[in-house]
Parts: structure tokens; C-alpha cells; sequence
């Protein structure tokens, strides 16, 4: 997927409003190779973005994202997180994980 400025800065928008980022500053931390600043990035989407699924892919390759979510623990609002943690994952990797929050109920 391409890397549009107008997502950087609605990523900003939603994920960075208590910092002063640049979008440069967010391309340079996706570009290099600190990959404390990356699980930041990952970690401020997680809990943010209204776009997940979509920032998560533009951003980061399939092999990162797998470390990602592999190393990723939830701090807070843990039930909500966890459930789209399993979404994720299911899109993302083809994975098969159950969600029973969303299933549909036998009457």
C-alpha cells in the first residue's frame, strides 16, 4: 500500500495528539530500524487508530507485524483490545481464532 501524507496525518490526528510529531518523524520511525519507536507506532494504532486494519498494513511488513502482535501485551481496556487483537490476526494472517463475543447465538 502506498504511503499517503493525508494517512500519516490522520494517524497523528488519532494516535499522536499529546506529542508534536512530524509525518516525517513518522515515515523516518517506520524506515528505520529502532524497533522500540516501531512497537510505539504499533502500540499507539492498537489503541487509537480508527483504522487499524488499513494503518497497520500500510505501515508495516507481514514478518513485522507478526513480532508485533506476537510481543504485544494490552495495558489497559484489556477485553475490548484483546477482541480486536483476534480480528486482527484473523485478517492479517489468515489465522482461524475464535471470538465468542461475536458469535452468533443459537436460540
Amino acid at each position: 500500500m502506498e504511503l499517503k501524507r493525508i494517512h500519516i496525518e490522520r494517524i497523528i490526528k488519532e494516535c499522536y495528539w499529546e506529542y508534536n510529531i512530524t509525518p516525517e518523524a513518522i515515515i523516518k520511525i517506520i524506515k528505520g530500524n529502532d524497533k522500540r519507536l516501531k512497537k510505539k507506532l504499533f502500540e499507539k494504532i492498537m489503541y487509537n487508530s480508527t483504522q487499524k486494519l488499513h494503518d497497520l498494513e500500510m505501515l508495516f511488513d507481514k514478518i513485522t507485524l507478526k513480532i508485533m502482535f506476537d510481543e504485544f501485551k494490552p495495558s489497559y481496556n484489556l477485553s475490548f483490545i484483546e477482541r480486536y487483537v483476534l480480528v486482527l490476526r484473523n485478517l492479517l494472517f489468515a489465522e482461524n481464532n475464535k471470538i465468542e463475543a461475536l458469535e452468533w447465538k443459537k436460540r
